[in-house]
């Protein structure tokens, strides 16, 4: 169907379809998507009541991040995240900034080449994680969420370079670990992982000024 690229109207109301091709995000020129009346799965629900336009939209920002390795779904009001997500492995930027979510799943440990996370301003109460493992992540935006502690594992993330989170909420780790810079971050988040597996906690040679209360 990729090839129908003078297609203008698309009806496929009224079946059993529970998934579009990637193909149909192929058709630029496709001004009339009929896709009412089937049980499409992995489409955000509020995406499906913005009717058959909006999952149009949704499905070409997919295909089009093949190319562009980049998938925008800020300012959708998407509660859920597509099922899809985790199989999207050649992203290497994902913003899903101003929307409603309250939970990142756990597939994003899929996203191995993601550099650039932005979660800023939705309703996020914890990280997964899972999150340790996207080991190419270099700036991650956890602004404008109920945030209030790192995941150990975020210190996996050894080329993160940037984080944006919000000062006035978050409780762990303690204010003055922050202040010692990122790669300090990491490494304390690392070192408290491991002595949770081997109860024994090194914080040698990290220019300390006080016990952290964690």
């Amino acid at each position: 169907i990729g090839r129908l690229t003078c297609l203008e109207e698309l009806d496929i109301t009224n079946n059993k379809i529970t998934a579009l091709p990637f193909e149909i995000g192929k058709l630029k020129n496709l001004k009339r998507p009929l896709f009412r009346g089937n049980n499409f799965q992995g489409v955000p629900a509020n995406l499906m009541r913005g009717g058959d336009e909006a999952v149009f939209a949704f499905w070409r920002a997919m295909v089009d991040s093949k190319k562009s390795r980049v998938f925008d779904i800020s300012n959708t009001g998407m509660v859920d995240l597509p099922n899809q997500l985790g199989s999207m492995t050649w992203l290497l930027e994902l913003n899903l900034a101003h929307n409603q979510l309250i939970r990142l799943s756990s597939e994003v440990a899929h996203l191995h080449s993601v550099r650039n996370l932005n979660l800023s301003h939705n309703r996020i109460g914890v990280l997964p994680p899972e999150i340790g493992r996207m080991c190419e992540l270099r700036s991650l935006d956890i602004r404008g969420n109920n945030i209030r502690s790192l995941p150990l594992e975020l210190g996996f993330c050894t080329v993160l370079r940037e984080l944006l989170y919000d000062q006035k909420i978050m409780t762990m780790p303690s204010k003055f670990i922050f202040d010692l810079g990122i790669t300090a971050l990491g490494v304390y988040l690392r070192r408290m992982h491991e002595a949770n597996e081997k109860s024994r906690l090194a914080l040698t040679g990290m220019g300390l000024i006080n016990i952290p209360r964690e």
